[in-house]
């Protein structure tokens, strides 16, 4: 389930509020994304602010939305359970392709609460 929600050790951001209802135990299938074009030779640097309800772990990162989905950059993470900035950093070397900014959940607890605020992707040099 995906709202939008505060949260009260965030409270000056607007929150995206993620319930996990139904893990399989296999990262992509539960996943939340955006689409952005990833740029040959460009680097990028995925950062967010993340809490969740309890412990656990996650998958995050930008990689290509069709086969054969190459990363730019991704990380497997613990949950955090206080508010956390997070940094993930890649270069794309291939042609110009769409790409997602995922994080996915398919490995979460069922049932675990969590809020993502101020999520940015950049083009870096």
């Amino acid at each position: 389930r995906f709202e939008t929600a505060s949260h009260p050790q965030l409270p000056d951001q607007r929150c995206a509020r993620l319930t996990v209802a139904e893990p399989t135990g296999v990262h992509y299938h539960l996943r939340l994304k955006q689409v952005f074009t990833a740029r040959k030779g460009a680097n990028y640097r995925l950062s967010f602010t993340a809490v969740a309800d309890g412990p656990g772990s996650w998958r995050v990162g930008m990689q290509g939305s069709g086969p054969p989905h190459g990363v730019v950059g991704m990380r497997e993470l613990k949950l955090p359970v206080a508010p956390e900035l997070v940094t993930i950093e890649g270069q794309w070397t291939g042609d110009d392709i769409p790409c997602n900014v995922q994080f996915d959940f398919g490995k979460t607890e069922k049932g675990r609460v969590v809020w993502l605020a101020d999520v940015r992707v950049e083009e870096t040099k």
